[in-house]
């Protein structure tokens, strides 16, 4: 769990930790393109690449004008879930449209 404190300091277990990142409407056209496909299936739908929290800060920072100090907890404790989109992209013609930086943006009114 990340904690963000009032002085700009974000605590994490590892900045290297990464995942495949996908906004929720890439999610939601995956779901819809998925209802009425026939047998059974089971389908990642993720992003393209691996990002890591250190990239989201970094991207973040940009994106908020604000400067962040990270505190890893455990920077040797990494973790990297990688798992891959491609039969999503081939049973359904899917694939993700927004990338980090346009799908952090999207945050900019909640914040």
């Amino acid at each position: 769990m990340n904690e963000v404190k009032s002085n700009l300091e974000v605590t994490i277990g590892s900045k290297k930790n990464g995942r495949r990142f996908i906004h929720v409407s890439d999610i939601v056209q995956g779901i819809i393109r998925s209802i009425g496909i026939s047998g059974f299936n089971t389908l990642n739908l993720t992003g393209d690449k691996i990002i890591s929290m250190e990239d989201i800060i970094k991207e973040s920072q940009k994106i908020f004008g604000k400067v962040v100090k990270i505190k890893e907890n455990n920077p040797t404790n990494i973790s990297i879930r990688n798992p891959s989109n491609q039969k999503a992209k081939n049973v359904l013609g899917w694939y993700p449209k927004i990338n980090i930086n346009e799908g952090l943006k999207t945050l900019v009114d909640f914040i």
